[in-house]
C-alpha cells in the first residue's frame, strides 16, 4: 500500500471514529453543560466540526500517527499556533477533501 493509500484509510477511519462518537453523544443523555465544540474553540475548523474541543487534539493526533507524520506535514507551524490554521499547505486542502469522498492525490 502506497502513501497515499495509506494517508486516505487513515482519514476515512478517524472520520468514522468521529462520526460514531458524535451519534453516541447525541443518543446518550447529557446530564452537564453543552462542551464547547471544536470550532468554538479553536481557527478554521472545517471537517472536524462538532466534536467537543477536549477530543479535537486527541483526533488530530491519531491522524498524525496513522501517518507516521508530524503536525507539520499539513500544519504551517513557522509562526506557532495561530498559524496552524492557515491553509499554506497544500496537503492540509487535499486532506480535507477525504473524508467527503473526493480522493485527490497530495501534490
Amino acid at each position: 500500500m502506497n502513501r497515499d493509500s495509506r494517508l486516505l484509510v487513515a482519514c476515512l477511519l478517524v472520520f468514522v471514529c468521529a462520526l460514531v462518537a458524535s451519534v453516541n453523544g447525541q443518543v446518550a443523555p447529557r446530564t452537564e453543560d453543552k462542551p464547547l465544540m471544536a470550532e468554538d474553540v479553536f481557527k478554521n475548523v472545517q471537517v472536524l466540526k462538532g466534536i467537543p474541543a477536549d477530543e479535537f487534539m486527541g483526533t488530530m493526533s491519531v491522524f498524525s500517527a496513522a501517518l507516521g507524520e508530524s503536525c507539520e506535514t499539513c500544519h504551517d507551524g513557522k509562526d506557532g499556533w495561530a498559524s496552524y490554521a492557515l491553509d499554506t499547505v497544500p496537503r492540509k486542502r487535499t486532506a480535507r477533501s477525504w473524508p467527503s469522498g473526493r480522493t485527490t492525490s497530495p501534490g
